[in-house]
């Protein structure tokens, strides 16, 4: 779903936003201007638009050794 007009987003090729720890699509470039310029309304009015992004500390620890050999 577009976070601005709540139209189908078949491929969104604006590769979306980051905005306050999720993913923001958009059917176009259009709707991503406008919700670049007000991000905060576009949230406040489709909060279910945006796609939660795991953060750093949720993610599983990368191991410390290398999984490849070194010769």
């Amino acid at each position: 779903m577009c976070a601005v007009c709540a139209g189908p987003v078949v491929n969104d090729r604006t590769g979306g936003l980051l905005f306050l720890g999720k993913r923001w699509f958009f059917c176009g470039q259009p709707c991503r201007i406008a919700f670049k310029r007000a991000p905060e309304r576009w949230v406040a009015e489709r909060p279910e638009a945006g796609v939660a992004v795991a953060s750093a500390s949720a993610l599983p620890r990368s191991r410390d050794v290398s999984p490849f050999k070194v010769r």
